[in-house]
């Protein structure tokens, strides 16, 4: 006996404490009324009553009374001057259009199908370099002049070559040369030709080459030039080096078209197709841009997939390596009841409720559910359009609520 008092106790100790935090987070306004002598009397002896807000608890008969188990038919009672006070606001639900969309982070990256690596398809020394990191260069302007020996010996035969077909070519005419030579001649001479450029020079630089006319240009000297405008974001090269075929030399992107990859939640991706409209905010700027590609497969940490999104991005204003943020629209749908997101109050269960108003000019919290997110507004379910709620100031009146339940179950 004694065993089960002490724990009764202390179950009603824990209680008291815990909605004793509960009333000191609560925002109390409370309206001053004249006290009469007889309400002097009852102060004394009993717990005040606030005149601004008050919660009833109606049984089936209409009477008011103390429910300790619940607080299905809560009804918060608040002046007009309090509600004034506190920027309390009203509306009517109503149905909208609206569109479903998710707000998830993302990261700024480069455009793989923008980017352009300069590598020279054959060893070389590096004998001049003409653009630095940061440049924007535009495309097949020279970037960095390369020296080989391989090369010097194909200029040679392109030279030697082009100097026969040269002779064949007016000697065919007088009928000096059999058909057979004529064919042969050109055959080498577009294969030296075609040589160098497999090399990776360009068919101007080739052509020049050819009208000097003179072995002392077999140099084996060439220029890599840029396929593309765009901006240098990564260089590695350094006069008098020696390079092998394939190292990289220069990163070019095009940084008016790059991606946002945008960690989705993988539940979510599934509603995510290739082609839909996607929002990205970077500090004050908002970009449009298109989902253009989602992977497969799941990070084993985040449990979650990336989507690929391209932002055409004119002005520059993203850089890869920016943090942004990324609101994708899942689809339409036709009508449903908007409201905006303070109208929302989550109760301690995790629940989400708003706060209707009755006939009688109190509030009562009804249970929602969200169904998605519709700009700063969110879609919901369990409520009928026409009825008037707390669109604004709901948080006091939640914690009215709160305050007020706390003093009916501590009764």
């Amino acid at each position: 006996m004694v065993r089960q008092i002490v724990k009764d106790d202390a179950l009603i100790i824990r209680q008291f404490f815990k909605r004793l935090h509960m009333l000191c987070l609560s925002v109390l306004i409370v309206i001053p009324m004249p006290a009469t002598a007889e309400d002097d009397h009852h102060n004394h002896s009993s717990a005040p009553e606030h005149q601004s807000t008050t919660l009833q608890h109606n049984d089936e008969n209409g009477d008011e009374h103390t429910d300790e188990h619940g607080d299905e038919d809560v009804k918060i009672k608040i002046s007009k001057e309090s509600m004034d006070l506190v920027g309390i606001k009203l509306d009517i639900l109503r149905f909208q259009e609206s569109a479903i969309q998710i707000d998830v982070p993302g990261e700024v990256i480069f455009n793989n199908e923008k980017t352009a690596h300069i590598e020279p398809r054959i060893s070389a020394q590096i004998i001049a370099k003409y653009v630095y990191n940061g440049e924007h260069v535009a495309k097949d302007q020279p970037l960095v002049k390369l020296s080989s020996v391989e090369v010097a010996k194909a200029q040679s035969e392109l030279l030697f070559a082009a100097q026969d077909w040269h002779r064949v070519k007016n000697l065919v005419d007088i009928g000096a040369v059999s058909q057979k030579d004529h064919n042969n001649s050109k055959i080498q001479f577009e294969h030296s030709f075609a040589m160098l450029q497999l090399y990776g020079i360009s068919k101007e630089e080739i052509e020049s080459l050819v009208e000097k006319e003179t072995g002392s240009a077999a140099t084996g000297e060439f220029n890599l030039l840029s396929p593309m405008d765009g901006t240098i974001v990564e260089t590695n090269v350094t006069i008098g080096n020696y390079v092998d075929e394939g190292k990289t030399l220069y990163k070019i992107i095009d940084e008016s078209s790059l991606w946002v990859n945008a960690s989705t939640p993988s539940s979510a991706s599934h509603d995510i197709s290739v082609g839909q409209t996607a929002r990205v905010k970077f500090h004050n700027h908002t970009l449009v841009g298109t989902v253009s590609k989602i992977y497969h497969t799941v990070d084993e940490v985040t449990r979650r997939k990336s989507v690929l999104i391209e932002i055409l991005d004119s002005n520059e204003i993203l850089h890869p390596g920016d943090f942004v943020e990324v609101s994708i629209e899942l689809s339409d749908e036709a009508q449903a009841i908007v409201v905006p997101e303070q109208a929302l109050s989550r109760v301690g269960d995790g629940d989400w409720v708003i706060y209707l108003q009755n006939p009688d000019g109190t509030f009562s919290p009804v249970e929602i559910e969200r169904l998605g997110v519709f700009g700063k507004n969110v879609k919901i379910s369990g409520v009928e359009a026409g009825m008037t709620y707390v669109s604004d100031g709901a948080f006091y009146v939640h914690s009215e609520a709160q305050k007020d339940q706390f003093e009916v179950h501590n009764h």
